[in-house]
């Protein structure tokens, strides 16, 4: 467990040895309004919170995102580090059958 990064103590145990970073714990320390955010943003925020190294990723970065809208100019580059990311595609059950 110690090998985990917790930047803001958004690291949360599930039973046993599962654990999560929590966007509501997030939100709960004012860091920003996380639940108003759009749910790209928040895959992104939770994907910042996991690899936080303080190099690649910094919790600057995590502030910086955290405080995202659409209506100001970018404020440059985040960085992003690609994950397991499932979501559920209308299309699958399609493309199955087309393959059957």
């Amino acid at each position: 467990m110690s090998k985990l990064v917790n930047p803001f103590n958004t690291l949360k145990q599930l039973k046993g040895k599962n654990y999560y970073y929590s966007l509501k714990a997030l939100e709960e320390q004012k860091v920003a309004k996380v639940s108003s955010l759009p749910v790209s943003i928040r895959v992104i925020l939770e994907s910042l919170l996991r690899n936080c190294d303080g190099v690649k990723i910094t919790e600057e970065d995590i502030i910086k995102l955290s405080k995202w809208s659409s209506d100001q100019k970018s404020q440059g580059d985040t960085p992003f580090v690609v994950s397991r990311v499932r979501m559920r595609s209308p299309f699958l059950n399609a493309t199955d059958s087309l393959e059957s």
